[in-house]
């Protein structure tokens, strides 16, 4: 009996011990995950200055305030990365006649670049400055949209690229004296800035004398000049009711420029820039546009308020004006050829005419 239980015993522990060895190997522990990768880190916004040639005569001209608000706007959204430095014409030792070449060589990278003072590089910029052609700030602002993309054409060849097409306030006509008839101007000397401007002045029989904003007033106090075409807003902020007190409003045309850029400078900025920099580009040309509806609203109230004297024109005056202008449209037309004739009829097919 005790033969019997030692051989069950026996048996029991070789069972377990084949059921132990028959058992699988517990699974490897698993291995430890890879550290993950540190994030790569987004590189510091370099900072970028540029300088830029606004269409004013300094600070207190009231042309300049949409160019500051650019400005400041650009360095707060960039954390105060990108610089734009404003100066006015001539600060930097730079007329409207270096803006171009300048603008190439990026001795500046922005500049004002106004349909008259382009028409010599590219004529067919001279449309926008055909008298009588727009009649509202809404047109003009549609006629220079418009011609944007041939002016790009130019633009590019010279390695430059726009970043704002803008309309400003309508061209007027400022004097010692009143003129009753602008059709006769009688030898006055006024200063004029486009070729059309200058030839309007020469067949009404004025002399026709060109010569830069900045230095108008002094040339009317001296009498090197009896007035002068411009805007009413420039005529505001340069006190030209002490030398030019009588403002003859006719809205000659609506002045129109472009804010123009080197474009291997855009090209060079970081995108975030690029971005930012055009977004503010619109809201600049709303300014612009803004402003000059002030000016156009208010600005006769306050010419008045210091002392000068509105000249208004009647329907029968500004009639006789036109169809005199109008052989200028023409001799413009053959003058600059095709390039003027594509330009005409992209303006007039913004203006449903």
């Amino acid at each position: 009996m005790k033969r019997v239980l030692i051989l069950f015993m026996l048996m029991v522990l070789m069972s377990g011990l084949m059921a132990a060895c028959a058992a699988p190997a517990p699974a490897p522990a698993p291995a430890p995950a890879p550290a993950p990768a540190p994030a790569p880190q987004k590189p510091e916004a370099p900072k970028v200055t540029w300088m830029a040639i606004y269409d004013g005569m300094g600070p207190q001209d009231r042309a300049t305030i949409p160019w500051l608000t650019l400005r400041d706007n650009v360095l707060a959204r960039t954390n105060g990365k990108f610089t734009i430095n404003m100066v006015a014409e001539g600060e930097p030792g730079i007329n409207r006649e270096g803006f171009l070449q300048a603008l190439e060589t990026q001795t500046i990278e922005i500049a004002w670049v106004a349909a008259g003072f382009a028409e010599p590089t590219w004529p067919q910029q001279g449309v926008l400055t055909l008298p009588f052609l727009a009649s509202s700030l809404e047109e003009g602002q549609k006629m220079v949209t418009a011609l944007s993309p041939i002016n790009e054409r130019g633009y590019a060849e010279k390695g430059l690229t726009s970043l704002a097409p803008y309309v400003w306030v309508p061209t007027e006509f400022f004097c010692k004296e009143e003129v009753k008839d602008l059709t006769h101007l009688d030898g006055l000397k006024i200063r004029g800035w486009t070729n059309v401007m200058m030839d309007w002045i020469n067949l009404s029989g004025g002399v026709a004398t060109p010569i830069p904003s900045p230095e108008l007033y002094l040339a009317a106090q001296r009498g090197v000049i009896d007035g002068m075409m411009s805007g009413l807003a420039t005529g505001l902020s340069a006190s030209w009711w002490e030398v030019a007190p009588y403002v003859h409003n006719l809205h000659f045309f609506y002045m129109t420029a472009e804010a123009v850029m080197n474009k291997a400078s855009f090209a060079a900025l970081p995108k975030e820039y690029q971005d930012i920099l055009q977004d503010e580009a619109k809201i600049f040309i709303e300014n612009k546009f803004a402003q000059a509806q002030e000016t156009d609203a208010l600005g006769w109230d306050e010419w008045k308020e210091h002392g000068g004297t509105v000249v208004n024109q009647t329907p029968e005056k500004l009639e006789a004006l036109r169809k005199q202008v109008e052989p200028l449209w023409n001799a413009w037309l053959e003058k600059t050829g095709p390039a003027g004739q594509e330009a005409l009829d992209t303006v007039k097919k913004a203006l449903g005419l």
